[in-house]
């Protein structure tokens, strides 16, 4: 939401936005639209897997060529979020949500 609508501050903090078609654009819709079907409980897994993918591309395009240790190079956050959405792609959705009583009966 940063990236595409300036929440929270916009890119460099005044509320702005990245162009229009852009690396960036294309990382915050993926980002906008993948966080809100995990959220929403959607196809997690793949979705989750997406996204880690999209965190490490990101991880190597930006913060690698500064170091390799993550902590040195701001990429902290940005490990963190990639593992987050790795452990919600290994085990998959959680137990369905159901309606009482519509358990089906053997």
């Amino acid at each position: 939401m940063q990236k595409l609508l300036g929440f929270f501050g916009g890119m460099g903090g005044k509320g702005g936005t990245v162009p229009f078609g852009s690396l960036p654009w294309f990382a915050g819709g993926l980002e906008m639209i993948g966080g809100l079907l995990i959220i929403l409980g959607i196809f997690t897994s793949p979705v989750a897997f997406i996204l880690c993918g999209e965190m490490a591309v990101v991880y190597f395009m930006a913060h690698f060529p500064h170091g390799f240790i993550p902590l040195s190079t701001t990429g902290s956050w940005l490990c963190f979020t990639a593992s987050s959405s790795f452990t919600c792609a290994l085990p998959g959705p959680g137990p369905q949500l159901g309606f009482p009583g519509s358990e089906k009966s053997s």
